[in-house]
Protein backbone atom coordinates (compact mmCIF):
# COMPACT_ATOMS: atom_id res chain seq x y z
CA UNK A 1 0.00 0.00 0.00
CA UNK A 2 1.42 3.36 -1.12
CA UNK A 3 2.16 6.34 1.56
CA UNK A 4 -0.95 7.86 1.63
CA UNK A 5 -1.34 10.77 4.65
CA UNK A 6 0.44 14.10 3.18
CA UNK A 7 -0.57 13.73 -0.39
CA UNK A 8 -4.30 12.46 0.29
CA UNK A 9 -7.65 14.64 1.83
CA UNK A 10 -10.03 11.94 3.34
CA UNK A 11 -13.50 12.63 3.07
CA UNK A 12 -13.66 11.84 7.09
CA UNK A 13 -11.75 11.83 9.83
CA UNK A 14 -10.18 8.28 9.67
CA UNK A 15 -11.01 6.18 12.70
CA UNK A 16 -8.23 5.88 15.59
CA UNK A 17 -8.59 1.89 14.52
CA UNK A 18 -7.13 1.87 11.25
CA UNK A 19 -3.76 4.28 12.76
CA UNK A 20 -0.90 2.47 13.35
CA UNK A 21 -0.07 2.16 17.24
CA UNK A 22 3.77 3.37 16.74
CA UNK A 23 3.53 5.78 13.50
CA UNK A 24 0.12 7.03 14.26
CA UNK A 25 -0.67 7.08 10.58
CA UNK A 26 -3.26 5.47 8.83
CA UNK A 27 -1.61 1.67 8.32
CA UNK A 28 0.70 0.57 5.27
CA UNK A 29 0.58 -2.85 4.45
CA UNK A 30 -0.68 -3.86 8.02
CA UNK A 31 0.32 -7.03 9.26
CA UNK A 32 -0.25 -8.90 12.89
CA UNK A 33 2.71 -9.39 14.97
CA UNK A 34 2.79 -12.46 17.71
CA UNK A 35 1.04 -9.87 19.98
CA UNK A 36 -1.93 -10.39 18.26
CA UNK A 37 -1.92 -6.31 17.45
CA UNK A 38 -1.82 -4.67 14.27
CA UNK A 39 1.10 -2.90 13.36
CA UNK A 40 2.51 -0.93 9.60
CA UNK A 41 5.06 -3.79 8.30
CA UNK A 42 7.98 -0.95 8.20
CA UNK A 43 6.54 -0.04 12.05
CA UNK A 44 7.12 -3.20 13.80
CA UNK A 45 10.23 -3.70 12.34
CA UNK A 46 11.63 -1.37 14.34
CA UNK A 47 10.34 -2.08 17.67
CA UNK A 48 10.79 -5.25 20.06
CA UNK A 49 7.97 -4.47 22.35
CA UNK A 50 4.30 -3.88 21.77
CA UNK A 51 3.13 -0.30 22.63
CA UNK A 52 -0.09 -1.44 23.44
CA UNK A 53 0.48 -4.16 26.50
CA UNK A 54 4.64 -4.35 26.91
CA UNK A 55 4.21 -7.81 25.53
CA UNK A 56 8.14 -8.83 23.09
CA UNK A 57 7.35 -9.26 19.63
CA UNK A 58 8.11 -11.37 17.71
CA UNK A 59 8.71 -9.85 14.19
CA UNK A 60 9.96 -12.99 12.31
CA UNK A 61 6.54 -14.61 12.29
CA UNK A 62 3.71 -11.52 10.14
CA UNK A 63 0.11 -12.21 8.99
CA UNK A 64 -1.55 -9.63 6.67
CA UNK A 65 -4.47 -8.39 8.19
CA UNK A 66 -6.67 -8.87 5.97
CA UNK A 67 -9.33 -6.85 7.48
CA UNK A 68 -7.84 -4.08 7.88
CA UNK A 69 -6.25 -3.82 4.16
CA UNK A 70 -10.46 -3.86 2.98
CA UNK A 71 -11.44 -1.15 5.64
CA UNK A 72 -8.64 0.79 4.09
CA UNK A 73 -9.17 0.79 1.07
CA UNK A 74 -12.90 1.17 1.49
CA UNK A 75 -12.35 5.18 2.81
CA UNK A 76 -13.23 8.35 1.14
CA UNK A 77 -10.47 10.38 -0.28
CA UNK A 78 -10.42 13.26 -2.78
CA UNK A 79 -8.92 12.78 -6.00
CA UNK A 80 -5.31 14.47 -6.17
CA UNK A 81 -6.15 16.81 -9.20
CA UNK A 82 -9.13 18.31 -7.14
CA UNK A 83 -7.28 19.75 -3.93
CA UNK A 84 -4.03 22.66 -3.23
CA UNK A 85 -1.69 22.90 -0.60
CA UNK A 86 -2.41 25.92 1.35
CA UNK A 87 -0.45 26.96 4.45
CA UNK A 88 0.55 23.19 4.84
CA UNK A 89 -3.01 21.56 4.59
CA UNK A 90 -5.11 20.45 1.67
CA UNK A 91 -8.05 21.96 0.54
CA UNK A 92 -10.79 21.87 -1.90
CA UNK A 93 -9.42 23.02 -5.16
CA UNK A 94 -12.36 24.77 -6.86
CA UNK A 95 -11.42 24.56 -10.58
CA UNK A 96 -9.92 21.09 -9.98
CA UNK A 97 -11.51 17.26 -10.34
CA UNK A 98 -14.76 17.21 -8.12
CA UNK A 99 -14.93 13.42 -7.67
CA UNK A 100 -14.47 11.56 -4.71
CA UNK A 101 -13.26 8.10 -4.57
CA UNK A 102 -11.87 5.06 -2.35
CA UNK A 103 -8.54 4.28 -1.63
CA UNK A 104 -8.08 1.31 -3.11
CA UNK A 105 -10.14 2.78 -6.57
CA UNK A 106 -7.62 5.78 -6.52
CA UNK A 107 -4.98 4.70 -9.47
CA UNK A 108 -7.83 3.72 -11.41
CA UNK A 109 -9.25 7.28 -11.36
CA UNK A 110 -6.27 9.21 -10.82
CA UNK A 111 -4.84 7.61 -13.95
CA UNK A 112 -7.64 8.68 -16.34
CA UNK A 113 -8.76 11.64 -14.89
CA UNK A 114 -9.60 14.83 -16.99
CA UNK A 115 -8.13 17.25 -14.36
CA UNK A 116 -4.35 15.98 -14.33
CA UNK A 117 -1.87 17.70 -15.18
CA UNK A 118 0.26 17.26 -18.72
CA UNK A 119 2.82 18.95 -20.10
CA UNK A 120 2.38 20.32 -23.24
CA UNK A 121 4.34 17.99 -26.51
CA UNK A 122 5.87 21.10 -27.96
CA UNK A 123 8.03 21.91 -24.78
CA UNK A 124 8.09 22.93 -21.75
CA UNK A 125 7.86 26.75 -21.85
CA UNK A 126 3.77 26.72 -21.93
CA UNK A 127 3.64 25.41 -18.14
CA UNK A 128 1.02 22.83 -16.57
CA UNK A 129 -2.22 22.15 -18.30
CA UNK A 130 -5.18 20.45 -17.51
CA UNK A 131 -5.84 16.75 -19.44
CA UNK A 132 -9.02 17.80 -20.87
CA UNK A 133 -7.93 21.17 -22.01
CA UNK A 134 -4.82 20.23 -24.45
CA UNK A 135 -6.62 19.80 -27.54
CA UNK A 136 -8.25 23.77 -27.12
CA UNK A 137 -3.84 24.25 -25.88
CA UNK A 138 -2.75 22.76 -28.90
CA UNK A 139 -4.68 25.21 -31.47
CA UNK A 140 -3.57 27.91 -29.57
CA UNK A 141 0.44 26.39 -28.70
CA UNK A 142 2.71 29.60 -30.24
CA UNK A 143 6.00 27.17 -29.73
CA UNK A 144 5.15 24.75 -32.37
CA UNK A 145 8.39 23.80 -34.34
CA UNK A 146 8.39 23.53 -37.97
CA UNK A 147 8.03 20.18 -39.77
CA UNK A 148 12.12 19.94 -40.52
CA UNK A 149 13.13 20.65 -36.75
CA UNK A 150 15.32 17.95 -37.28
CA UNK A 151 16.74 18.71 -40.78
CA UNK A 152 18.04 21.91 -38.46
CA UNK A 153 15.04 24.85 -38.75
CA UNK A 154 14.40 26.39 -35.43
CA UNK A 155 11.82 28.08 -36.62
CA UNK A 156 8.55 27.81 -33.61
CA UNK A 157 5.58 29.77 -33.92
CA UNK A 158 1.40 29.42 -33.77
CA UNK A 159 0.11 26.46 -36.16
CA UNK A 160 -0.75 29.29 -38.82
CA UNK A 161 2.47 30.76 -38.55
CA UNK A 162 3.92 27.37 -38.87
CA UNK A 163 2.19 26.28 -41.70
CA UNK A 164 3.12 29.98 -43.50
CA UNK A 165 6.78 29.43 -42.98
CA UNK A 166 6.51 25.98 -44.55
CA UNK A 167 5.56 27.63 -48.31
CA UNK A 168 9.17 28.80 -47.52
CA UNK A 169 11.12 26.77 -45.30
CA UNK A 170 14.90 26.57 -46.14
CA UNK A 171 15.06 22.91 -44.83
CA UNK A 172 11.96 21.93 -47.30
CA UNK A 173 13.96 21.14 -50.13
CA UNK A 174 16.14 18.09 -48.17
CA UNK A 175 12.72 15.97 -48.16
CA UNK A 176 11.55 13.64 -51.32
CA UNK A 177 8.13 14.11 -52.52
CA UNK A 178 7.77 10.73 -50.83
CA UNK A 179 9.22 11.28 -47.44
CA UNK A 180 6.30 14.07 -47.42
CA UNK A 181 3.92 12.44 -48.29
CA UNK A 182 4.81 9.30 -45.78
CA UNK A 183 4.78 12.08 -43.22
CA UNK A 184 1.48 13.25 -44.17
CA UNK A 185 -0.02 10.03 -43.94
CA UNK A 186 1.55 9.08 -40.46
CA UNK A 187 0.58 12.51 -39.24
CA UNK A 188 -3.24 11.77 -40.44
CA UNK A 189 -3.15 8.54 -38.80
CA UNK A 190 -1.90 10.15 -35.37
CA UNK A 191 -4.38 12.52 -35.49
CA UNK A 192 -7.13 9.35 -36.09
CA UNK A 193 -5.19 7.68 -33.38
CA UNK A 194 -5.73 10.98 -31.18
CA UNK A 195 -9.30 11.15 -31.34
CA UNK A 196 -9.95 7.54 -30.67
CA UNK A 197 -7.98 7.43 -27.43
CA UNK A 198 -10.11 10.65 -26.67
CA UNK A 199 -13.61 8.58 -26.94
CA UNK A 200 -11.72 6.14 -25.10
CA UNK A 201 -10.88 7.97 -22.12
CA UNK A 202 -14.32 9.64 -22.05
CA UNK A 203 -15.59 6.51 -22.09
CA UNK A 204 -13.05 5.34 -18.96
CA UNK A 205 -14.19 7.94 -17.33
CA UNK A 206 -17.96 7.79 -17.55
CA UNK A 207 -17.62 4.08 -16.44
CA UNK A 208 -15.85 4.52 -13.79
CA UNK A 209 -18.26 7.08 -12.24
CA UNK A 210 -20.88 4.64 -12.62
CA UNK A 211 -18.33 2.49 -10.71
CA UNK A 212 -17.99 5.02 -7.81
CA UNK A 213 -22.12 5.69 -8.14
CA UNK A 214 -22.27 1.97 -7.20
CA UNK A 215 -19.72 1.29 -4.76
CA UNK A 216 -21.66 4.22 -2.82
CA UNK A 217 -24.79 2.60 -3.40
CA UNK A 218 -23.32 -0.96 -2.03
CA UNK A 219 -21.42 0.75 1.09
CA UNK A 220 -25.14 2.17 2.27
CA UNK A 221 -26.50 -1.15 1.29
CA UNK A 222 -23.88 -2.99 3.30
CA UNK A 223 -24.23 -0.03 6.27
CA UNK A 224 -28.01 -1.28 6.28
CA UNK A 225 -27.34 -4.69 7.02
CA UNK A 226 -24.57 -4.45 9.41
CA UNK A 227 -26.86 -1.86 11.75
CA UNK A 228 -29.33 -4.90 11.31
CA UNK A 229 -27.16 -7.19 12.25
CA UNK A 230 -26.15 -5.07 15.17
CA UNK A 231 -29.90 -5.07 16.17
CA UNK A 232 -30.21 -8.98 16.11
CA UNK A 233 -27.10 -9.61 18.50
CA UNK A 234 -28.68 -7.52 21.29
CA UNK A 235 -31.78 -9.43 20.96
CA UNK A 236 -29.76 -12.37 21.28
CA UNK A 237 -27.89 -11.21 23.77
CA UNK A 238 -31.17 -10.43 25.94
CA UNK A 239 -32.61 -13.76 25.14
CA UNK A 240 -30.57 -15.74 28.39
CA UNK A 241 -31.90 -13.38 30.62
CA UNK A 242 -35.78 -13.87 29.24
CA UNK A 243 -35.49 -16.87 29.08
CA UNK A 244 -33.59 -17.30 32.59
CA UNK A 245 -36.40 -15.03 34.28
CA UNK A 246 -39.46 -17.14 33.30
CA UNK A 247 -39.71 -20.36 35.30
CA UNK A 248 -41.77 -21.84 32.75
CA UNK A 249 -39.22 -21.90 30.48
CA UNK A 250 -36.33 -22.14 32.52
CA UNK A 251 -35.36 -25.40 31.01
CA UNK A 252 -34.72 -23.92 27.82
CA UNK A 253 -32.06 -21.69 28.82
CA UNK A 254 -28.86 -21.51 26.20
CA UNK A 255 -26.03 -23.70 26.29
CA UNK A 256 -23.32 -24.56 25.07
CA UNK A 257 -20.62 -27.43 24.90
CA UNK A 258 -16.83 -27.30 24.39
CA UNK A 259 -17.03 -27.64 20.57
CA UNK A 260 -19.12 -24.36 19.36
CA UNK A 261 -21.46 -21.41 20.37
CA UNK A 262 -23.87 -19.83 17.86
CA UNK A 263 -24.92 -16.01 18.50
CA UNK A 264 -27.20 -15.01 16.18
CA UNK A 265 -26.97 -14.82 12.11
CA UNK A 266 -25.19 -12.21 9.57
CA UNK A 267 -27.89 -11.25 6.58
CA UNK A 268 -26.57 -11.27 3.23
CA UNK A 269 -27.85 -9.34 -0.06
CA UNK A 270 -29.60 -12.18 -1.62
CA UNK A 271 -32.69 -13.80 -1.61
CA UNK A 272 -31.33 -17.29 -0.13
CA UNK A 273 -33.77 -19.93 1.45
CA UNK A 274 -34.80 -19.85 5.08
CA UNK A 275 -34.34 -23.11 6.74
CA UNK A 276 -35.75 -23.52 10.08
CA UNK A 277 -33.57 -24.03 13.29
CA UNK A 278 -33.70 -25.41 16.68
CA UNK A 279 -33.41 -22.30 17.90
CA UNK A 280 -35.83 -20.27 16.06
CA UNK A 281 -33.59 -18.47 13.93
CA UNK A 282 -32.98 -18.58 10.45
CA UNK A 283 -30.45 -19.45 8.43
CA UNK A 284 -29.96 -17.95 4.88
CA UNK A 285 -27.53 -19.85 3.67
CA UNK A 286 -27.96 -21.89 -0.22
CA UNK A 287 -26.09 -23.56 -2.32
CA UNK A 288 -23.61 -22.71 -3.91
CA UNK A 289 -21.41 -21.30 -1.22
CA UNK A 290 -17.95 -21.12 0.35
CA UNK A 291 -15.85 -19.84 3.69
CA UNK A 292 -12.96 -17.75 2.70
CA UNK A 293 -10.27 -16.86 5.61
CA UNK A 294 -10.41 -13.32 6.21
CA UNK A 295 -8.42 -12.83 9.17
CA UNK A 296 -6.14 -14.42 11.44
CA UNK A 297 -6.15 -13.53 14.89
CA UNK A 298 -2.44 -14.01 17.11
CA UNK A 299 -1.85 -13.50 20.69
CA UNK A 300 -1.66 -17.14 22.10
CA UNK A 301 1.44 -18.45 23.28
CA UNK A 302 0.68 -22.25 22.98
CA UNK A 303 -1.97 -24.54 21.25
CA UNK A 304 -5.66 -23.23 21.34
CA UNK A 305 -7.94 -25.96 22.56
CA UNK A 306 -11.52 -24.15 22.73
CA UNK A 307 -13.18 -21.13 21.53
CA UNK A 308 -17.19 -19.97 22.99
CA UNK A 309 -18.37 -16.74 21.06
CA UNK A 310 -21.79 -14.65 22.19
CA UNK A 311 -22.35 -11.24 22.22
CA UNK A 312 -20.27 -9.64 19.88
CA UNK A 313 -17.13 -10.91 21.36
CA UNK A 314 -14.85 -14.40 21.34
CA UNK A 315 -13.35 -16.49 24.36
CA UNK A 316 -10.16 -18.52 23.60
CA UNK A 317 -8.03 -20.17 25.50
CA UNK A 318 -5.07 -23.29 25.33
CA UNK A 319 -2.21 -24.87 26.58
CA UNK A 320 -1.31 -21.22 27.88
CA UNK A 321 -3.60 -20.95 30.52
CA UNK A 322 -4.93 -17.99 29.64
CA UNK A 323 -8.64 -16.95 28.52
CA UNK A 324 -8.11 -14.12 25.58
CA UNK A 325 -11.15 -11.98 24.50
CA UNK A 326 -11.60 -10.82 21.12
CA UNK A 327 -14.13 -7.85 20.11
CA UNK A 328 -15.80 -9.59 16.77
CA UNK A 329 -17.08 -6.38 15.37
CA UNK A 330 -13.28 -4.87 15.82
CA UNK A 331 -11.22 -8.17 15.20
CA UNK A 332 -8.93 -5.21 13.74
CA UNK A 333 -8.39 -4.25 17.41
CA UNK A 334 -6.70 -7.60 18.47
CA UNK A 335 -7.40 -9.21 21.73
CA UNK A 336 -9.15 -6.84 23.84
CA UNK A 337 -8.75 -8.77 27.53
CA UNK A 338 -7.22 -11.46 29.32
CA UNK A 339 -8.80 -13.67 32.26
CA UNK A 340 -5.92 -15.53 34.53
CA UNK A 341 -6.64 -18.23 36.95
CA UNK A 342 -5.65 -21.49 35.67
CA UNK A 343 -2.59 -23.47 36.21
CA UNK A 344 -2.44 -25.93 33.51
CA UNK A 345 -4.16 -26.35 29.99
CA UNK A 346 -7.74 -25.09 29.41
CA UNK A 347 -9.17 -27.68 27.40
CA UNK A 348 -13.08 -26.46 27.49
CA UNK A 349 -15.47 -23.71 28.57
CA UNK A 350 -19.36 -22.72 27.53
CA UNK A 351 -21.54 -19.70 29.07
CA UNK A 352 -24.61 -18.82 30.64
CA UNK A 353 -25.97 -15.51 30.92
CA UNK A 354 -22.79 -13.01 31.53
CA UNK A 355 -21.13 -16.18 32.82
CA UNK A 356 -18.25 -18.08 31.47
CA UNK A 357 -17.05 -21.92 32.96
CA UNK A 358 -14.19 -23.43 31.77
CA UNK A 359 -12.37 -26.49 33.01
CA UNK A 360 -8.99 -28.23 31.86
CA UNK A 361 -5.91 -30.14 32.76
CA UNK A 362 -6.17 -28.12 36.50
CA UNK A 363 -8.68 -30.52 37.85
CA UNK A 364 -10.48 -27.46 38.70
CA UNK A 365 -13.99 -25.64 37.31
CA UNK A 366 -13.85 -22.08 37.68
CA UNK A 367 -16.74 -19.35 36.94
CA UNK A 368 -16.00 -15.93 35.40
CA UNK A 369 -17.83 -12.53 35.53
CA UNK A 370 -17.66 -11.96 30.98
CA UNK A 371 -18.04 -7.86 31.88
CA UNK A 372 -15.59 -8.05 34.65
CA UNK A 373 -13.02 -11.10 34.19
CA UNK A 374 -13.72 -11.84 38.30
CA UNK A 375 -13.59 -15.26 39.36
CA UNK A 376 -17.24 -15.59 40.75
CA UNK A 377 -16.80 -19.10 41.80
CA UNK A 378 -14.06 -22.10 41.79
CA UNK A 379 -14.34 -25.53 42.32
CA UNK A 380 -10.87 -27.37 42.48
CA UNK A 381 -10.90 -30.76 42.83
CA UNK A 382 -13.80 -31.34 40.84
CA UNK A 383 -12.46 -34.22 39.11
CA UNK A 384 -9.40 -37.00 39.63
CA UNK A 385 -8.63 -36.68 36.21
CA UNK A 386 -8.25 -33.66 33.25
CA UNK A 387 -11.45 -32.20 32.72
CA UNK A 388 -11.85 -33.03 28.94
CA UNK A 389 -15.80 -31.02 27.76
CA UNK A 390 -18.15 -29.39 29.36
CA UNK A 391 -22.13 -28.85 28.75
CA UNK A 392 -24.79 -26.28 30.20
CA UNK A 393 -28.95 -26.45 30.37
CA UNK A 394 -30.90 -25.24 32.72
CA UNK A 395 -29.39 -24.87 36.28
CA UNK A 396 -26.91 -27.55 35.20
CA UNK A 397 -23.54 -27.92 34.32
CA UNK A 398 -21.99 -31.20 32.53
CA UNK A 399 -18.02 -32.16 32.89
CA UNK A 400 -16.58 -35.13 31.96
CA UNK A 401 -13.39 -36.79 32.30
CA UNK A 402 -12.21 -40.29 33.00
CA UNK A 403 -14.76 -42.65 32.78
CA UNK A 404 -17.37 -40.41 34.44
CA UNK A 405 -19.75 -37.17 34.23
CA UNK A 406 -20.50 -35.14 37.13
CA UNK A 407 -23.75 -32.94 37.65
CA UNK A 408 -23.28 -29.48 39.08
CA UNK A 409 -25.30 -26.72 40.25
CA UNK A 410 -24.93 -23.50 38.36
CA UNK A 411 -25.47 -20.83 41.08
CA UNK A 412 -22.58 -22.38 43.31
CA UNK A 413 -20.87 -25.25 41.37
CA UNK A 414 -22.12 -27.77 44.16
CA UNK A 415 -22.40 -31.22 43.16
CA UNK A 416 -25.48 -33.30 42.50
CA UNK A 417 -24.77 -35.90 40.85
CA UNK A 418 -22.42 -38.54 39.42
CA UNK A 419 -22.89 -40.98 36.29
CA UNK A 420 -19.71 -43.35 36.28
CA UNK A 421 -18.34 -46.75 35.32
CA UNK A 422 -18.33 -45.25 31.51
CA UNK A 423 -16.05 -46.78 28.63
CA UNK A 424 -12.71 -44.92 29.64
CA UNK A 425 -12.09 -41.26 28.63
CA UNK A 426 -15.29 -39.21 28.01
CA UNK A 427 -14.23 -36.59 25.35
CA UNK A 428 -17.58 -35.41 24.08
CA UNK A 429 -20.73 -33.96 25.78
CA UNK A 430 -23.47 -32.11 23.44
CA UNK A 431 -27.03 -30.99 24.16
CA UNK A 432 -30.05 -32.43 21.74
CA UNK A 433 -31.40 -29.60 20.21
CA UNK A 434 -34.24 -29.55 22.62
CA UNK A 435 -31.82 -29.36 25.20
CA UNK A 436 -33.65 -31.97 27.40
CA UNK A 437 -31.47 -34.98 26.23
CA UNK A 438 -27.09 -35.34 26.42
CA UNK A 439 -25.46 -37.10 24.64
CA UNK A 440 -21.57 -38.32 25.69
CA UNK A 441 -18.99 -39.74 23.68
CA UNK A 442 -16.19 -42.51 25.12
CA UNK A 443 -14.73 -45.83 23.60
CA UNK A 444 -16.93 -47.60 21.36
CA UNK A 445 -20.55 -45.93 22.76
CA UNK A 446 -22.36 -42.70 22.62
CA UNK A 447 -24.21 -43.07 25.57
CA UNK A 448 -27.40 -40.93 26.11
CA UNK A 449 -29.37 -39.21 29.38
CA UNK A 450 -32.24 -37.25 30.85
CA UNK A 451 -30.50 -33.60 31.09
CA UNK A 452 -33.24 -32.07 33.10
CA UNK A 453 -32.96 -33.38 36.26
CA UNK A 454 -33.31 -37.13 37.11
CA UNK A 455 -29.92 -37.95 34.52
CA UNK A 456 -30.89 -41.27 33.88
CA UNK A 457 -29.81 -43.38 31.18
CA UNK A 458 -32.04 -43.53 28.00
CA UNK A 459 -29.77 -46.17 26.03
CA UNK A 460 -26.50 -46.43 24.22
CA UNK A 461 -25.50 -46.47 20.74
CA UNK A 462 -23.05 -48.94 20.52
CA UNK A 463 -20.12 -48.85 17.56
CA UNK A 464 -16.60 -50.35 16.74
CA UNK A 465 -15.00 -47.46 15.80
CA UNK A 466 -12.94 -46.34 18.71
CA UNK A 467 -13.20 -43.37 21.00
CA UNK A 468 -15.08 -40.74 20.24
CA UNK A 469 -13.79 -37.27 20.20
CA UNK A 470 -16.60 -34.82 19.34
CA UNK A 471 -19.70 -34.54 18.83
CA UNK A 472 -22.97 -33.34 17.48
CA UNK A 473 -26.65 -33.70 17.39
CA UNK A 474 -29.22 -32.36 14.62
CA UNK A 475 -32.68 -33.26 14.70
CA UNK A 476 -32.39 -35.72 12.32
CA UNK A 477 -28.72 -37.27 13.29
CA UNK A 478 -26.37 -37.91 15.92
CA UNK A 479 -22.59 -37.34 14.53
CA UNK A 480 -19.52 -38.57 15.90
CA UNK A 481 -15.85 -38.01 15.09
CA UNK A 482 -13.81 -40.25 16.25
CA UNK A 483 -9.80 -41.58 16.46
CA UNK A 484 -10.47 -43.83 13.12
CA UNK A 485 -10.75 -40.42 10.88
CA UNK A 486 -13.62 -41.11 10.19
CA UNK A 487 -17.31 -39.18 11.07
CA UNK A 488 -20.15 -41.27 11.93
CA UNK A 489 -23.78 -41.15 11.49
CA UNK A 490 -26.47 -42.17 13.23
CA UNK A 491 -30.27 -42.05 13.25
CA UNK A 492 -31.50 -40.10 16.08
CA UNK A 493 -35.03 -41.33 16.43
CA UNK A 494 -33.91 -44.89 15.66
CA UNK A 495 -30.06 -44.65 16.73
CA UNK A 496 -29.82 -46.69 13.54
CA UNK A 497 -26.21 -46.42 11.68
CA UNK A 498 -26.79 -44.01 8.50
CA UNK A 499 -23.33 -43.54 6.93
CA UNK A 500 -19.82 -42.54 7.47
CA UNK A 501 -18.15 -39.21 5.70
CA UNK A 502 -14.56 -39.97 5.66
CA UNK A 503 -11.84 -37.20 4.08
CA UNK A 504 -9.78 -36.63 6.91
CA UNK A 505 -6.58 -38.29 7.55
CA UNK A 506 -6.56 -37.85 11.36
CA UNK A 507 -8.41 -38.03 14.45
CA UNK A 508 -11.68 -36.00 14.11
CA UNK A 509 -11.26 -33.52 17.09
CA UNK A 510 -14.48 -30.98 16.70
CA UNK A 511 -17.51 -31.26 15.06
CA UNK A 512 -20.47 -28.15 14.64
CA UNK A 513 -23.24 -27.42 12.36
CA UNK A 514 -25.07 -24.89 11.11
CA UNK A 515 -28.52 -23.84 12.48
CA UNK A 516 -30.48 -25.37 10.78
CA UNK A 517 -28.77 -28.52 10.71
CA UNK A 518 -28.50 -29.33 7.34
CA UNK A 519 -24.27 -28.58 6.81
CA UNK A 520 -21.93 -30.03 9.30
CA UNK A 521 -18.07 -28.53 10.12
CA UNK A 522 -15.30 -31.51 11.12
CA UNK A 523 -11.84 -30.64 12.40
CA UNK A 524 -8.73 -32.89 12.26
CA UNK A 525 -5.53 -33.57 13.47
CA UNK A 526 -4.90 -33.38 9.63
CA UNK A 527 -4.94 -29.83 10.07
CA UNK A 528 -7.89 -29.58 8.17
CA UNK A 529 -11.41 -28.19 8.41
CA UNK A 530 -14.20 -30.04 6.03
CA UNK A 531 -17.56 -28.54 5.42
CA UNK A 532 -20.21 -31.03 4.40
CA UNK A 533 -23.92 -31.29 3.00
CA UNK A 534 -26.00 -33.40 5.56
CA UNK A 535 -28.66 -33.81 2.87
CA UNK A 536 -26.47 -34.99 0.74
CA UNK A 537 -24.04 -36.32 3.24
CA UNK A 538 -21.17 -35.12 0.48
CA UNK A 539 -17.81 -33.05 1.14
CA UNK A 540 -18.72 -29.45 -0.18
CA UNK A 541 -15.26 -27.49 0.51
CA UNK A 542 -11.89 -28.31 2.75
CA UNK A 543 -10.38 -24.99 4.33
CA UNK A 544 -6.86 -25.65 4.64
CA UNK A 545 -4.99 -22.59 6.89
CA UNK A 546 -3.74 -23.91 10.13
CA UNK A 547 -0.18 -24.80 10.47
CA UNK A 548 -1.00 -27.90 13.06
CA UNK A 549 -3.93 -29.63 13.70
CA UNK A 550 -7.24 -28.07 14.59
CA UNK A 551 -8.49 -28.34 18.02
CA UNK A 552 -11.99 -26.44 18.10
CA UNK A 553 -14.45 -24.58 16.08
CA UNK A 554 -17.30 -22.56 16.45
CA UNK A 555 -19.91 -21.08 14.58
CA UNK A 556 -21.23 -17.42 14.83
CA UNK A 557 -23.78 -16.12 12.39
CA UNK A 558 -22.26 -15.70 9.17
CA UNK A 559 -18.69 -16.73 10.69
CA UNK A 560 -16.59 -20.37 11.22
CA UNK A 561 -13.85 -19.22 13.65
CA UNK A 562 -11.16 -22.71 14.22
CA UNK A 563 -8.35 -23.06 16.87
CA UNK A 564 -5.27 -24.76 16.45
CA UNK A 565 -2.00 -26.68 17.55
CA UNK A 566 -0.08 -23.33 15.88
CA UNK A 567 -1.18 -21.19 18.29
CA UNK A 568 -3.50 -19.08 15.72
CA UNK A 569 -7.45 -18.55 15.49
CA UNK A 570 -8.69 -18.43 11.76
CA UNK A 571 -11.58 -16.21 11.27
CA UNK A 572 -13.69 -17.56 7.68
CA UNK A 573 -16.65 -16.33 6.10
CA UNK A 574 -19.76 -17.32 3.85
CA UNK A 575 -19.86 -16.14 0.71
CA UNK A 576 -22.66 -16.96 -1.54
CA UNK A 577 -21.73 -17.98 -5.08
CA UNK A 578 -23.33 -16.66 -8.21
Amino acid sequence: MEEVEGITKFVEEVSPYLRCPVCQKVYRDPVISKCGHTFCRQCVSSITHCPVDTVQCDNTQLVVNRLVVGQIESLQIYCKHGVIKKNGELIADSTGCPEITTLGDRAVHEGSCPYAYVSCPNGANCGRIRHKDLDLHLTQCTFIACAHKKKGCEFVGAQNEVDEHLLTCYHRGSLSDSVTEEINIISKENDSLKSQMKMLNERVYELEKFKQDANRQLEKTTSLLISLQQQIDQLTSRLPQALSSNPQHHHRSPSISSQSEITGVSFKPHHARRSSSPSGVSERWEMPFQFKCIGTLRGHQDAVWCLCAFRGRLFSAGGDCVIKVWNLDQLAKGCVGSFHGHTDRILCMAKYGSKLFTAGADYTIRCWDTETGDQIETREGGHDNIICAMAITGDFIFTSSLSVIKVWKIENLSLIHTMGDLNHWVRALVLSPSKDRLYSGSHNAINIWEASGSFESLGTISHDAGSVYSLAVTRLYVIAGTYNRNIHVFSASTHEFVTHLSSHIGTVTSLVTSLSGRFLFSASQDSNIMIWNLETMLPIQTLSRHQGQVNTLALCGNYVLSGSEDHEIKVFRYFQLQ
